[in-house]
């Protein structure tokens, strides 16, 4: 619980990095070989239209752990073992 025992909504790019940075986070360690530029695809590629993010975001996306997660271990099984 934080100081004062209150909450608050905070939004922008403050709040929304820490997320996609802990999402790639996660992709990375269920595929440790993936370079930078892949994860970036690999988040952009999984990432969810949402019409509440129109025009307020570059991509007018959410992150999608569950789908980058996915997608980094399927790219990894077909790289092969190692």
């Amino acid at each position: 619980m934080p100081a004062g025992g209150v909450y608050k909504q905070l939004e922008g790019t403050s709040m929304a990095s820490p997320h996609v940075a802990g999402v790639a986070a996660l992709a990375r360690a269920v595929n440790p070989k993936l370079t930078g530029y892949r994860l970036k695809r690999i988040l952009m590629s999984t990432a969810v239209n949402t019409r509440s993010l129109r025009g307020k975001t570059v991509t007018g996306s959410r992150v999608d752990a569950i789908r980058a997660i996915r997608k980094a271990r399927r790219l990894k099984a077909r790289s092969g073992p190692g």
